[in-house]
């Protein structure tokens, strides 16, 4: 990793894009989203190289940057140790038993960020993930190296607790929400802002997303007389 405020002359970069992908049925598709990024990403930083095209060229005006690809369907379909990036655009292997570069970028989907983050937390080497939401990736203790540029999903209940009281100037609510990893955090993220808006919480509902019989639910619903219910459940619930 890059400590201190010394940039070296050359930092060396790694990038994850998904250009093809695997149907169920055996099938082999362009992935057209997955080649845009990966060529966003070495235009961007042949464009950084470059002192002389007026784009950028004080970004790091004493420092070149170095990269390899990975361009396949996913790091998780690489054999090990294979895994360490082989494309057509460069490489970079393990040396002396450590990675050779100093990030990893990448816009694959989640299973491949949890495996790209869990693999170079251990030679400390933050991994940035481009467009992943899901809010494992907010724990600091799970991944501490792991960057993102877009909110995590957990940012609805931030939102969602905003508009509820500033908006519509509600200030009793029930609460129901799963008792995933997305459910968990989205209940921490709403009740720290509702009770910094003084939010009153009627009733409060945790359940397992193989839930099916809510009369109870209902029951005590009836039995506080609540009229605005806050669901903060994951989407495949």
């Amino acid at each position: 990793m890059i400590v201190g405020s010394t940039v070296p002359s050359t930092i060396y970069i790694g990038g994850q894009f998904r250009t093809i992908y695997l149907t169920s049925q055996g099938e082999i598709y362009l992935d057209i989203i997955g080649q845009q990024q990966q060529a966003s990403f070495i235009v961007a930083i042949n464009q950084i190289n470059d002192k002389t095209d007026g784009i950028y060229d004080d970004l790091l005006p004493n420092t070149k940057i170095e990269f390899a690809v990975d361009w396949g369907q996913n790091l998780l379909n690489s054999p090990y140790p294979n895994l360490y990036f082989d494309g057509s655009m460069g490489s970079f292997y393990i040396h002396n038993g450590l990675p050779d570069v100093s990030l990893v970028v990448t816009t694959t989907p989640y299973e491949t960020n949890v495996a790209l983050s869990e693999i170079f937390i251990g030679w400390d080497v933050p991994v940035m993930t481009c467009n992943s939401t899901r809010t494992e990736f907010s724990h600091g203790l799970n991944y501490p190296l792991s960057l993102r540029m877009p909110a995590a999903e957990s940012f609805d209940a931030v939102a969602l607790a905003s508009l509820i009281y500033n908006y519509y100037k509600w200030e009793k609510v029930s609460i129901f929400y799963t008792t995933d990893i997305y459910g968990d955090d989205c209940y921490h993220e709403f009740t720290k802002y509702g009770n910094m808006y003084g939010m009153e919480y009627l009733s409060i509902h945790a359940f397992p997303t193989s839930t099916t019989d809510f009369r109870s639910t209902v029951n005590k619903i009836n039995e506080v007389g609540s009229t605005i219910f806050v669901l903060l459940m994951d989407l495949s619930f």
